[in-house]
C-alpha cells in the first residue's frame, strides 16, 4: 500500500530534505481534546513551520496497537522508522511499529504503519523491562539494534527477535537519546535540580554490551539547558541530524512571563539552545527520516581528510598530493586541486592549496602575509577579490583579528555547490559543497569515489583501506602538472611523501582514534580543555578539533573550525 499526499508535496519540498536530512516528529496523541492517537509530522529546520504527513490511528485492527506515540527512531539500513508507542504498564498494551518513509520530501508516502517490531517486548531480566513507556529511541551504528530507554534504564532492542537487554541505569527520566561521535547522549530532568539537562551517558558503540540485570544508578555529567529569552521546564526527544552533526530538541517552558509554550530547538554541546520555532501540539519524540545529504569533502589542515561519504583519515606525510582530479568538469575544462603539506614535530599540515579550472588558478598559503597567486601572479591582503577563475566567481572574507584572524576564499560554482579554501594561522583547509550528482561524479582523488566513498587507487578500481598507502597513491606523479608557483618538497619520480616516526600520543589523544606520532613536544592543553574549546562545534569536526587544540597546544585552534 503507498498512500501519496499530492496536495502537500510543494510544501513538503520547501519543508524536506532533498538536500539535507528530513526531521520528523510525532505526538503523543493521548494529551489532547481533538485526537486520541499519534500523528506523524515533517518539520522545516530553517523555522520549525510543520505539515502533518499522517494520523497513526489503529486503522489496521492490528491487535494490541496502541494510537499514542512515545518515541521515534530511524535505521539506516532498512530505511525504516520505529515508533514505540506509549500505553500501560501492561507489555500488551505497548507496542513497537514500523513506518516505512518513500521518498519523504518529495512525494511522501508511508506504508506498513501497522507492522510489528519482530518479538516485542521480550521479557529478560529484571520486570521493569516492560513497565512504564518507552520515552526514547534511536537506531545503534551497527543497524541491527536500537537502543531505548524504559523508566530509568537503558537497553538494547535487537531487531531480529525483540530482545530487550538493559545496559545501564541512571537516576532519572531519559527523555531523547542520541548518537554523536561514537559516543550517546541523553535529555532529561534532573532527579537533583529538577531543570532539563543533556548528559553523556558514559555508553559507546562498541557491541555487545553487556546485560547488567539490576543495574546501579549511573553517575553521569549533566549540563543544565539553557535559551537566553527562554526558560525550558521540560524537554523531550533527542535527535541527531546526519548530515551536520546538530542536536535538535523539543522544549516546553515560556518567554519571560507569557504563557509557557512547545518550542522545537538545537542544542549545543554546553547545553545552549537555539529556538527554531513553535512545535506542533503534544509533540513527543524526533527522528531524522533519511540521510539525504549534500555530499562534502575535503581536508582540514591538521590535514584530516574527509571522502564525499564523510569517511575521516588522516595522512600525515609531507608532499604535493592530488586532493581533486575531475577531468570532466564543465564540458571538460576540467578541474584539479592540489594541496602541499609540511611537516611539524610529528604531525604535518596543509600549508598550500591550488585550485584551477580550465586554463585558470588560485593559490593560497597560510600564514600572516596573507599571501596568494592568481594565475602564478602574487597578491596579498585581498585587494583582487572578487575575481574569477574559469569563469566562476571568487569572492574574499576576512573573519576575526591578530594572530586568530580566518581568511575565506569562496568559489561559486552555481546550484549551492561552492569550494571554500580557508587559512587559519599557518593552516590551509579546502571543503567542497556538491548538490548535482553530474558536477563531480568522475573526481578521483583523496576524496574518493563520489558515488561510493570508496578510496580508490590510481588504477580506478582497487580499495585501499591503508589511509598511508592511499595517501602515497595520490602524491602528485611527475606526468602531472605542476600547478604550484615554485617547486618544493619531495617531488616524484626520486622522492615519495617524506612521512614522521612513530610513537604513542598521551593516551586522551589515541582515545580519539589518532594515530601513533613520535617527537610530539609536551602536551600543555588538556583533553576537558579542548573539549571546552570545541565545545560549539558539533558533528564529526568534533573530535577533529579537539585533537587539533591538543596537537598543536594551541587553544586557538579551535577558531579553525
Amino acid at each position: 500500500m503507498k498512500l501519496l499526499f499530492v496536495a502537500t508535496c510543494s510544501f513538503l519540498l520547501a519543508l524536506g530534505g532533498v538536500n539535507g536530512a528530513s526531521l520528523l516528529g510525532i505526538t503523543d496523541g493521548g494529551n489532547l481534546p481533538t485526537t486520541s492517537f499519534s500523528e506523524l509530522y515533517l518539520l522545516s529546520q530553517a523555522d520549525g513551520t510543520f505539515v502533518k504527513v499522517r494520523d497513526l490511528n489503529n486503522t489496521y485492527n492490528v491487535p494490541n496497537l496502541d494510537n499514542l506515540g512515545e518515541a521515534l527512531g530511524f535505521n539506516t539500513v532498512t530505511n525504516k522508522l520505529y515508533r514505540y508507542t506509549g500505553g500501560t504498564a501492561l507489555a500488551s498494551q505497548k507496542q513497537c511499529n514500523v513506518i516505512e518513509i518513500v521518498n519523504i520530501g518529495e512525494i511522501p508516502a508511508v506504508i506498513n504503519v501497522a507492522e510489528e517490531c519482530p518479538g516485542y517486548p521480550t521479557i529478560t531480566g529484571s520486570l521493569e523491562a516492560v513497565v512504564g513507556a518507552t520515552t526514547a529511541l534511536v537506531n545503534m551504528p551497527d543497524a541491527t539494534n536500537l537502543l531505548s530507554t524504559e523508566d530509568e534504564a537503558v537497553y538494547t532492542h535487537k531487531l531480529s527477535d525483540g530482545t530487550l537487554t538493559k545496559i545501564k541505569a541512571f537516576k532519572f527520566d531519559l527523555r531523547g537519546i542520541g548518537y554523536l561521535n561514537d559516543q550517546y547522549y541523553g535529555v532529561g530532568v534532573s532527579e537533583d535540580f529538577g531543570f532539563p539537562v543533556l548528559i553523556n551517558l558514559g555508553i559507546d558503540d562498541s557491541m555487545p554490551l553487556p546485560d547488567c540485570g539490576i543495574c546501579p544508578p549511573s553517575v553521569a555529567v549533566e549540563i543544565e539547558i539553557t535559551s537566553p529569552d527562554f526558560i525550558p521546564s521540560r524537554v523531550d526527544g533527542l535527535a541527531v541530524d546526519p548530515c551536520t552533526g546538530t542536536f535538535w530538541t523539543i522544549l516546553f517552558g515560556a518567554f519571560g512571563n507569557q504563557l509557557e509554550s512547545l518550542q522545537i530547538a538545537t542544542l549545543a554541546l554546553d547545553g545552549v539552545a537555539t529556538l527554531i520555532g513553535e512545535a506542533p501540539p503534544d509533540l513527543e519524540a524526533l527522528a531524522f527520516g533519511d540521510e539525504n545529504c549534500p555530499h562534502a569533502a575535503g581536508s582540514e589542515g591538521d590535514p584530516h581528510f574527509k571522502t564525499w561519504t564523510h569517511e575521516q583519515f588522516d595522512f600525515h606525510g609531507a608532499c604535493d598530493l592530488v586532493l581533486l582530479n575531475n577531468p570532466k568538469f564543465d564540458n571538460d575544462a576540467g578541474m584539479d586541486i592540489h594541496i602541499r603539506t609540511k611537516i611539524r614535530f610529528s604531525w604535518s599540515y596543509i600549508e598550500t592549496a591550488i585550485l584551477r579550472i580550465g586554463q585558470d588558478t588560485l593559490e593560497i598559503m597560510g600564514g600572516d602575509l596573507r599571501r596568494y597567486w592568481i594565475n602564478g601572479v602574487f597578491g596579498s591582503g585581498g585587494s583582487d577579490f572578487p575575481t574569477k577563475i574559469g569563469g566562476y566567481t571568487v569572492d574574499y572574507v576576512k573573519k576575526g583579528s591578530g594572530p586568530s584572524k580566518q581568511r575565506i576564499y569562496t568559489v561559486d560554482l552555481g546550484k549551492g555547490e561552492k569550494i571554500i579554501l580557508k587559512t587559519y594561522k599557518d593552516f590551509v583547509s579546502v571543503d567542497l559543497k556538491a548538490i548535482d550528482d553530474e558536477t563531480f561524479a568522475d573526481s578521483v582523488g583523496l576524496m574518493g569515489s563520489y558515488i561510493t566513498g570508496h578510496k580508490i587507487a590510481r588504477d580506478g578500481e582497487t580499495i585501499m583501506n591503508d589511509p598511508v598507502a592511499f595517501g602515497q597513491e595520490w602524491q602528485v606523479l611527475a606526468t602531472e602538472p605542476k600547478l604550484f608557483h615554485s617547486l618544493e618538497g619531495p617531488q616524484q619520480p626520486l622522492q615519495l611523501c617524506e612521512m614522521p616516526a612513530k610513537r604513542r600520543l598521551n593516551k586522551g589523544m589515541r582515545r580519539l582514534g589518532q594515530p601513533e606520532v613520535e617527537d610530539t613536544p609536551a602536551v600543555t592543553i588538556s583533553q576537558s580543555a579542548a573539549e571546552a574549546a570545541c565545545r560549539r562545534v558539533t558533528g564529526e569536526d568534533h573530535d577533529l578539533c579537539v585533537f587539533d587544540v591538543m596537537a598543536t597546544s594551541d587553544i586557538d585552534m579551535a577558531g579553525a573550525y
